[in-house]
C-alpha cells in the first residue's frame, strides 16, 4: 500500500504522514528523507518514511 501513496513533491522533511485504514485503525509516518533520481530526461522523488513517526506533530 505504501508505494502506491502519491505525495505531492511539496512535502517536506519532518512531515507528519497519517494512513488511516478501513477499521479506524491509523498508522503515522514521518518523512526523513528526500531524493530526486534523475534518469536521462526523467526525474521522480523518492520518500523515505519512518514507522512510528518521531518526529513532532506539526
Amino acid at each position: 500500500m505504501l508505494l502506491s501513496l502519491r505525495l505531492p513533491q511539496g512535502c517536506a522533511t519532518g512531515d507528519l504522514v497519517s494512513l488511516e485504514t478501513g477499521n479506524d485503525a491509523r498508522h503515522d509516518f514521518s518523512i526523513i528523507r528526500r531524493r530526486w533520481v534523475v534518469a536521462g530526461t526523467a526525474t521522480k522523488l523518492e520518500i523515505t518514511l519512518d514507522y512510528p513517526a518521531m518526529s513532532p506533530r506539526r
